[in-house]
């Protein structure tokens, strides 16, 4: 039987972290783009273990990371171009990959904003307010630790299942699909089952 601890599950997210041509590349964009603590989020973390634990290939060429802060200007690096996300923060595009930062002072549930919250609680907000359960994870890159209890329990369960509605609701219109197709497609892609609450 697998060991599926969250030390495990960080253990075997940086054995695929290092086996990633992409990885170095955007973690130094990010950092260079960045100050305060920094947190890969999204797909690139889930894939990344999903791949590695269950032997399903997944390609990670989109890195999203959650910082303290953004400050300007923005650098850009020789062969990247510079657009924004549909929440106006930066996104880094070179062919067949694409790195966007968020702050997370801008990235919390909308309970919180406002809140004196630490980074680590400020994290643990954003988790709530990602769409779907497998979403909220992060990789903390300066601790080395994995954190988020709900996208660990997707991960460890197979399941990919709503997390935050409204959100799911302002962002399915601007993708142009179904709450039932983008659920499915999430699911079927990792290979994993969608739970209906």
């Amino acid at each position: 039987m697998q060991d599926l601890s969250t030390q495990n599950l960080t253990a075997v997210l940086q054995q695929g972290l290092e086996k990633d041509s992409g990885y170095d590349e955007a973690l130094e964009i990010a950092r260079t783009n960045s100050s305060g603590k920094l947190w890969l989020v999204g797909g690139a973390v889930y894939r990344m273990i999903v791949a590695e634990l269950y032997q399903t290939p997944q390609k990670i060429s989109d890195y999203d990371f959650l910082t303290e802060e953004i400050p300007r200007p923005i650098f850009l690096p020789e062969g990247w171009n510079l657009s924004a996300t549909i929440f106006g923060n930066p996104s880094f595009h070179a062919p067949g990959f694409e790195l966007d930062l968020f702050p997370l002072s801008k990235s919390m549930h909308w309970d919180d904003l406002g809140k004196a919250l630490s980074a680590e609680e400020q994290v643990e907000s954003y988790f709530r307010r990602v769409p779907l359960n497998i979403q909220a994870i992060a990789y903390d890159v300066d601790d080395k630790k994995l954190m988020g209890e709900e996208g660990i329990k997707a991960i460890t369960e197979k399941t990919v299942k709503v997390n935050c509605l409204k959100n799911l609701q302002e962002y399915l219109p601007k993708k142009g699909i179904s709450l039932e197709e983008y659920i499915s497609s999430k699911a079927e892609g990792l290979g994993f089952v969608v739970v209906v609450k």
